[in-house]
Order: structure tokens, then C-alpha cells, then sequence
């Protein structure tokens, strides 16, 4: 097994997409979701500690679907107060 500094973007980028593209991968991708707060706050109220805790498993799960995303297909929306 090659390194993972040795590794391209593009290059793993595809075994994210072998992976989770599967049905077994979208099992365990969903799963993911469940558990760690992809689909509710992850804030807790007086622990600014556990939210940044919980914040930090959602961040794993977004850094999963950020590498599904396709490229190529992402267009900027023109009108941008940024441009």
C-alpha cells in the first residue's frame, strides 16, 4: 500500500467515490449520518466543548460528501455579491 502523501486529490478522490458509490458504502455513509449529527444541531446548550466535539464527527461526514461532489458539474451562481 503506497503512502497516502503519495496519493493525488484526483486518485483518491476515486476511492471515495468506489467506496461510497456501493450499496454498501451508502449503508454505512447513512449510517454515518445517524450517528454523528449530520441531519440535527450539533450545538449543546452550555457546553461549548461537546458542540465542538460533535461539530468535529459532522465535519468527517461533510469531508466524505465534499469528496462525492462532482467537480465538474459545480457552477458558480452568477450574481455573486463576492464577484
Amino acid at each position: 500500500m503506497r503512502k497516502i502523501n503519495e496519493i493525488r486529490t484526483e486518485e483518491l478522490t476515486g476511492h471515495y467515490r468506489r467506496i461510497f458509490t456501493s450499496d454498501d458504502g451508502q449503508v454505512v455513509l447513512e449510517h454515518l449520518k445517524l450517528c454523528h449529527n449530520f441531519y440535527r444541531t450539533s450545538q449543546v446548550k452550555g457546553d461549548p466543548h461537546e458542540s465542538a466535539f460533535q461539530e468535529g464527527q459532522r465535519y468527517v461526514v461533510l469531508n466524505i460528501l465534499t469528496m462525492l461532489e462532482d467537480k465538474q458539474k459545480v457552477q458558480p451562481i452568477k450574481g455573486n455579491a463576492n464577484e
